[in-house]
């Protein structure tokens, strides 16, 4: 399972209830979404 190398963009957005964009990130395929998701949610709570 791990170290696979996976091509590609992963993009972690957070909207509020409206689906209004609050925050956007993209980054490589092959960042796990614990180490990427967690940075997009710290954005969101300062806004």
């Amino acid at each position: 399972m791990g170290g696979k190398k996976v091509k590609g963009r992963k993009r972690h957005i957070i909207t509020d209830t409206l689906g209004h964009l609050l925050h956007v990130q993209v980054h490589a395929a092959n960042t796990h979404d614990t180490v990427g998701g967690c940075p997009v949610f710290e954005k969101a709570l300062e806004k």
